[in-house]
């Protein structure tokens, strides 16, 4: 059978008409815009936090990031090299315990259990040893015990008791910090230490309400009555939050040497990302080498950082 030939013209409109098509489509495929990743704010998770790091002023803290569990709930936390795992056994009681440790030689092991009562930490006990690798003999065996206490649903007292084998192997109470509330805000501080004598912290508030974790940095009730740094951690487990905002501190020392540094005045400055959460902490101030509080130096706009995703 023969099949009647397409005359040439017709042929060659047809395959222009299909380039022609499938040029179009091309080009519309290309000229398609990428469209943004959308991110909920509600969705994302505190990270990692920056803590201001600096020769000006007179100690650090390394960066600390956290993972969660599918309850949204810190389950684990890392810095400085260390590893610690958390353990929710129930409402009242939460283990910590050091997963990974950076020193050579040898294993630390530390597991800090945590006892809780209408939500905020009454108790905490921290039994802890090293582990020599090449012998597997374990050394420096120490318990610390820290107890909480509240007035008026707002942290009144920390007590920091300590009990190591090669001190006695008995209980001391190695420093204690006392809290005043004045109408919904922690106004004073106060630390009596065995090794670095008495330190008051005067604190003056802003107008403005509660920013949350707003007071997560150094020399604040927070930071006083947290445990090896994890101030993340116990933000929501220290009793009732002040109701507004720190905006200064001032420092006085007694029986305390003068080979010492320390903080004369600390000026605290939050600012927040376009999601309205904190973003960052600023701190600028004074610094003093000597028991009177005579300033010896100043620091500006030490930050902290807040990271969320």
């Amino acid at each position: 059978m023969r099949f009647p030939k397409l005359p040439f013209i017709l042929f060659s409109s047809i395959c222009i008409t299909i380039t022609s098509c499938s040029s179009d489509e091309d080009s519309a495929s290309d000229t398609l815009p990428v469209q943004p990743e959308v991110v909920n704010p509600a969705n994302e998770k505190l990270v990692s936090v920056v803590y201001p790091f600096s020769n000006n002023i007179p100690y650090m803290m390394d960066k600390q990031t956290f993972e969660y569990d599918n309850l949204n709930r810190i389950s684990k936390i890392k810095f400085t090299g260390f590893v610690y795992g958390v353990t929710y056994v129930n409402p009242d009681l939460i283990e910590i315990n050091l997963l990974e440790d950076p020193i050579e030689g040898r294993k630390m092991v530390s597991k800090k259990t945590i006892s809780l009562k209408d939500g905020n930490v009454i108790l905490i006990v921290d039994k802890k040893f090293d582990l020599i690798e090449t012998t597997n003999e374990s050394k420096n065996a120490a318990t610390d015990s820290t107890l909480f206490s509240y007035s008026n649903k707002y942290l009144s007292k920390v007590q920091f008791y300590g009990k190591s084998v090669n001190w006695g192997n008995s209980y001391s109470l190695d420093k204690q910090f006392d809290f005043i509330e004045v109408n919904g805000n922690i106004t004073q501080a106060k630390e009596t230490s065995e090794y670095s004598g008495i330190t008051e912290v005067n604190y003056s508030y802003d107008s403005n309400p509660y920013v949350n974790m707003g007071d997560m940095v150094y020399e604040t009730p927070l930071y006083f009555g947290s445990v090896e740094g994890l101030h993340v951690f116990f933000k929501d487990k220290l009793g009732k939050k002040n109701v507004n905002n720190i905006a200064k501190a001032d420092f006085s020392y007694e029986k305390r040497s003068n080979q010492f540094l320390g903080y004369r005045t600390i000026f605290f400055t939050r600012n927040l990302d376009k999601n309205g959460r904190l973003s960052e902490i600023l701190l600028s101030g004074t610094i003093t080498k000597s028991v009177d509080g005579t300033p010896s130096s100043s620091f500006n706009n030490e930050k902290m950082s807040f990271i969320y995703k």
